[in-house]
């Protein structure tokens, strides 16, 4: 069958191409259209091997990585609407740091290494992520806001990042930046010039997104029927008035992200199972593509973003 895939493949453009790996969450590399089409097949054999199961109570885990701020959102199902089983901010110094007992002085190199470790270890023994079925996390930039160095808070999460998925392993934990989120749902079907505007405004994009698609992609049993609003989420959660929900909203995205990634995956395996030398690849994009549309079309019309 790979034989054949990489066929019907080989007859896409490079754009239908490159629209299938976005919307299926494989790599998409600037490379000879050979070199795309072998990424996306291996992607897609990588998910058919790992997450093809038929289960409808599908676990999953987002991750937003932070010390101060880690955010995670577990739910439950393999299509929308998932319901969210769990969703709370942790700060991993004040949830795990004070049993830490350091050997000499918790200002010390030997301390400062082994009291991360600590932290990270205690943090997975409470997540249990080899318990959920699909876990995903925020993969870290080393750079940010066009600084020539990496600040010192980049560089501590980038260390927790690697240490939970070297703790958790052989756990597979897929990494997700928030590029990659943000891109997969709005900036590949904005013009230039309004992803510049947008930017501006992702916060306040990412959060209209979710206001928009509760009970459409996601359920909050205990919620109610109100609009998503931060004080009503603070209070549901049972946080502090001040708290921000920035990356409480982005463990939700990661979920739903991958949520709606893996059910495009599935989708594309039914239809190559049936007649692979009879698929309409380009259809299906269309398809995928249109409804994807929909599901942006409220926060496209309030921030007035011109589509390509």
């Amino acid at each position: 069958m790979e034989g054949q895939l990489v066929k019907i493949l080989s007859k896409c453009t490079v754009a239908t191409l490159a629209r299938l790996a976005v919307i299926c969450g494989a790599p998409a590399p600037a490379a000879i259209k050979d070199v795309r089409i072998k990424w996306f097949v291996n992607n897609y054999k990588f998910y058919v091997d790992n997450f093809n199961t038929h289960s409808p109570q599908k676990s999953l885990l987002g991750i937003d990585v932070g010390v101060k701020n880690f955010s995670y959102c577990r739910s439950i199902g393999s299509s929308f609407p998932i319901k969210i089983t769990e969703w709370a901010k942790l700060d991993l110094n004040e949830k795990f740091g004070k049993n830490y007992q350091p050997l000499i002085d918790k200002e010390t190199m030997i301390d400062t290494k082994r009291y991360f470790q600590f932290i990270t270890k205690a943090l997975v023994d409470e997540l249990q992520p080899k318990q959920s079925d699909v876990v995903v996390m925020e993969a870290q930039r080393t750079r940010s806001h066009g600084n020539s160095s990496t600040l010192p808070s980049v560089l501590l999460c980038y260390n927790l990042e690697n240490l939970i998925v070297s703790n958790a392993y052989p756990k597979i934990i897929i990494p997700m930046t928030a590029h990659q989120m943000t891109n997969y749902w709005i900036h590949r079907f904005v013009a230039t010039k309004a992803v510049k505007n947008a930017t501006k405004n992702q916060k306040a994009i990412r959060f209209e997104l979710l206001k928009s698609w509760k009970d459409k992609l996601y359920k909050l049993p205990g919620y109610g029927d109100e609009e998503l609003e931060k004080k009503n989420v603070l209070e549901y959660l049972k946080l502090d008035k001040g708290e921000k929900i920035d990356d409480l909203m982005d463990s939700l995205l990661y979920n739903l992200t991958i949520t709606s990634q893996f059910q495009n995956l599935k989708d594309f395996h039914d239809l190559v199972s049936t007649d692979v030398e009879k698929c309409d690849i380009q259809g299906f994009v269309d398809v995928k593509d249109q409804y994807h549309l929909e599901l942006i079309k409220p926060v496209v019309e309030k921030y007035k973003l011109t589509l390509k």
